[in-house]
Formats: structure tokens, C-alpha cells, sequence
């Protein structure tokens, strides 16, 4: 059968043929008919970015999803000389993936089918390819408006695409729930045995969900592209890739969920080998017996479960003079608060109220503990203690990923901490350019963002009526 779907340059033609004989009577025609309410949805998609979908083979199987090219900078070498452009790899599942890295797939060389995706007029373009990003994409697709998706790989460390930033610490949340370390030593597993299993799990979690964010946006035909996004003073988004090429893309309107990056307090000798914050502690390599984590929000606590599930004995430094008091600052009602100190003593886990981290003594070898002094919080002084553990995480506080994106030079007004100012429709002081997530601060949860971006979509294009309020996300 050939189905004949009209776009804006001509017809195009979705041939869909049959591997085995057509079976005749009425089970033929429905089947005949339930492919081809497949096959037409299919071409809906691919009208709606432009694609031209050549030929779908009819399986006993599913319709494969829907493939679009991915624009990144290593993406301008053939995949037959094998130097670098696009890179073959098998999913967990076995299928085939391409990939422009570890985390990556679909690429496609900027000057063919890519020229097309970067020089399309969007109804929205995202910065950012977080939760928050991708469900706003995801949101704008379902509505029936054309999206793409801009995500900067950084420094190609980046190993999941669609998940938070603390994606690891949920996958080694996870990971802790499943493995009995305690049980396995006792069996005669070394630590560096058992770690490598813990990073193993970890590695499979991510990369599962990276893979179904992809199914995700690859079902609904929203591109997204590999690069770094700014704003010029004119208000048009640059892309540039990492060869040094760049592009100008164009959309009615922009969402900046960039997210944010982890704080890291001066004094503090980080290494991302025994000393982390909050984004670096993912290099941990091995399975620590003793840590001292400082904060007392969301990312600490669940840090600090995490290290006693896993065994370790955890010291948790708090600034306030109480538990209740360092959550209050963060949101958390105190009857709450009250209920996770409760819960955090039962872990295993030692509190020590009114105190900063002082002078740190890091040996070069990682199996001889290091010596942190502690400080009164209110003197500065020392207070005698002495902590001796093998690794420090330093988890108070985050800082909005809004560097680097041109915004003060467009109009976009950021905060004296760097956040973008929005009102109560999330959309900044730039008409047209909207905000969600972790780059607007506090609370700093995937969930929240999620819930931001939807609603900025809803509010981009939505006509409000005459008289009617804003939403109720505004921080001006």
C-alpha cells in the first residue's frame, strides 16, 4: 500500500510493504487498517519537522520509531572513514545506536539533514536539555507546536540526556536498595569488588534513562542539537558547536532551562578524588567506610542515606543550631523536619549542630584517612574536633547555569545571585524568552522544574483573557 501525505514542499510518499502473505478475510482488513492508522500517524510526525520518511517495513513487531538526525560538532566527518563523526554502539536491549558519545544518537552532518532542522522557524526553541527541557518539548509537541531541543554536552562528561543532575545520586539510591554490602564482605568481596559493581548498576541506570528519553523526543519528532546556545545583543540565539562552527536558530518564542551547577565554598581543597560537591561526587572510585558531608538540604540528606545504606559511618555538619531550624531555611515544615532527624538517627547517621569545616590534611593515598578540623560556626574558632574520614562532600548550596548565555545583553534581568527574574507566567523581562527550573533557584527539584516548564508552555501559547492574573511562579 502507498500513503500520500502533502507538506509544504509537495507530496511525499510512505511506502509500506508486507514480509509475509496478506492473509485474506476480515482479520486482513483490520490488520491492513491498524497499519495504516500506524503509517499515517507516523507521517503526521515527520510532516510536522519536515522529515522525509522513505519506506517502513510491516513486522510481526511494533513500527520502529520514528529517526531524526541529531546536529552535533564531531558530526562532520562520514561514518565510513571512522574518524571520529559518528560512532556505532549497542543498547542495553541489543539495537543498534548511533552515537556522537557515549550518551548520544542519531547524529547527522551539519550542511545535509541538519542544515534543514537548523534553519526551520520553531514555535519554540529550549536551551536545555534537563527534565525540565524535555518536558517542556515534550509538552509543546503534544499541543501540536514544533519544538527542538539545545543541549550543551560541556565538557563531554555529561552521561544522560532528560535526567536531573542528581540523576546519579538517584541511580545510586537505587543501587544501594538492591546490593547488601554488609553480606558481601562478609561473603569475601573486596571494597573495590563491590564499587565496581555499585558504578557498574549506576552506569545502567543512567544510561536506561537516557535511552527512553530519546525513544521520547524520536516519537514525537523534536530535534535536539548538541551545542552551545547564546543570545546576541538582537535577540536571536547563536549555536555554536565544538569544531568552532556556529548558526543562528530562529523561534517564535525561548525557554532557558539550563539548570544549575554545585556551589563550592572557598577554603575547601576540592579534588573530585576524596573532597566532592555535589556534581563531582559521581568520580567517586571507590567504596568509602567513613564520610563527613556538609548541608543540610535535600541533596546532603540523601547523600548521607545513601553512605549509611551503603555501610559507611556518616558525619552530617550542620550550620544551625538545630535540625529544624537549617530545613526551615529550605522550605521544609519543622514537623517534617523533626520526623527526618528522627529518620537520619535511625540510618546511623551522626548530627553536629553549629559547625563549619576548618583546616583539611588530605593524604595522597586514599586508604589512609583524612584529618578535617572543625570549626564553631558563630567564633570561626576551633573547637577542639577533629574529623577523620576517607571522603568530604561539600553539599550546601547551587548556583544557576545562566554564565555564558548573553542574557543581560538581550534584556533578560537576572537576580544579584544570577537567577533569571520571571513573573507570574515564568516569562522574563524579554517578551518572548521564558524560564523554568533551577536556573529561577530555590527549590532546586527536578519535579518542581518539570511542573514549571509544563506551565510555561501552557502560558506561551495561551491568549490570557482580558482582566484575568497570572500564574503564580512570579519573582520580580
Amino acid at each position: 500500500s502507498a500513503f500520500f501525505l502533502p507538506s509544504s514542499s509537495g507530496h511525499k510518499m510512505l511506502c509500506f510493504t508486507s514480509s509475509e502473505r496478506v492473509k485474506t478475510g476480515r482479520t486482513a482488513a483490520v490488520s491492513l487498517f491498524l497499519a495504516a492508522a500506524a503509517a499515517w500517524t507516523t507521517c503526521m510526525h515527520a510532516a510536522r519537522s519536515q522529515l522525509s520518511v522513505k519506506s517502513l517495513a510491516s513486522t510481526t513487531a511494533p513500527l520502529p520509531p520514528l529517526r531524526f538526525p541529531t546536529v552535533c560538532s564531531r558530526a562532520s566527518q562520514s561514518p565510513q572513514t571512522g574518524g571520529g563523526g559518528l560512532h556505532y554502539k549497542r543498547g542495553l536491549a541489543g539495537r543498534r545506536l548511533r552515537s556522537c558519545n557515549s550518551w548520544h544518537s542519531n547524529a547527522a552532518a551539519v550542511g545535509n539533514e541538519g542544515s534543514d532542522l537548523l534553519q526551520k522557524d520553531y514555535d519554540l526553541i529550549i536551551i536545555g536539555g534537563g527534565p525540565t527541557g524535555c518536558a517542556a518539548a515534550e509538552k509543546a509537541a503534544y499541543a501540536g507546536h514544533s519544538a527542538m531541543v539545545i543541549d550543551d554536552p560541556g565538557t563531554g562528561k555529561k552521561v544522560q540526556l532528560g535526567g536531573p543532575t542528581g540523576l546519579f545520586s538517584k541511580a545510586l539510591r537505587d543501587t544501594a536498595s538492591r546490593i547488601d554490602v554488609k553480606l558481601l564482605k562478609a561473603m569475601g568481596l573486596s571494597d573495590k569488588s563491590i564499587w565496581s559493581q555499585v558504578q557498574e548498576m549506576c552506569k545502567e541506570i543512567q544510561l536506561v534513562e537516557t535511552q527512553n528519553t530519546v525513544r521520547r523526543l524520536r516519537s514525537i519528532a523534536v530535534p535536539r542539537i548538541q551545542g552551545k546556545a547564546s543570545f546576541t545583543p538582537k535577540g536571536m540565539v547563536k549555536l555554536e558547536f565544538r569544531n568552532g562552527k556556529s548558526v543562528e536558530v530562529h523561534g517564535n518564542r525561548y525557554l532557558l532551562a539550563t539548570g544549575s551547577s554545585a556551589f563550592q565554598a572557598r577554603g575547601i581543597p576540592f579534588d573530585s578524588r576524596r573532597v566532592f560537591d555535589s556534581d563531582s561526587v559521581k568520580d567517586l572510585s571507590y567504596l568509602p567506610n567513613d564520610v563527613a558531608i556538609t548541608g543540610a538540604g535535600i541533596i546532603a540528606i540523601e547523600y548521607a542515606k545513601i553512605f549509611a545504606k551503603f555501610g559507611a559511618h556518616v558525619t552530617l555538619i550542620i550550620r544551625d543550631s538545630s535540625f529544624p531550624a537549617a530545613m526551615e531555611r529550605v522550605g521544609v515544615d519543622r514537623d517534617i523536619a523533626e520526623a527526618l532527624r528522627k529518620d537520619l538517627l535511625a540510618s546511623g547517621v551522626e548530627i553536629l549542630y553549629n559547625r563549619v569545616v576548618g583546616d583539611f590534611s588530605v593524604p595522597p593515598s586514599i586508604t589512609t584517612p583524612m584529618a578535617i578540623q572543625l570549626l564553631d560556626r558563630t567564633t570561626n574558632k576551633p573547637t577542639g574536633e577533629q574529623l577523620r574520614v576517607d571522603t568530604y562532600l561539600f553539599a550546601a548550596g547551587r548556583l544557576p547555569n545562566t554564565n555564558g548565555l548573553g542574557l543581560e545583553e538581550a534584556g533578560v534581568q537576572l537576580d544579584d545571585k544570577g537567577r533569571v527574574l520571571v513573573d507570574g507566567n515564568l516569562e522574563t523581562s524579554k517578551k518572548g524568552v521564558y524560564a523554568a527550573g533551577d536556573i529561577l533557584g530555590p527549590p532546586g527539584l527536578a519535579s518542581t522544574g518539570i511542573e514549571q516548564g509544563a506551565a510555561a508552555v501552557t502560558h506561551m501559547f495561551s491568549t490570557p483573557k482580558e482582566g484575568e492574573a497570572g500564574g503564580g511562579w512570579g519573582r520580580r
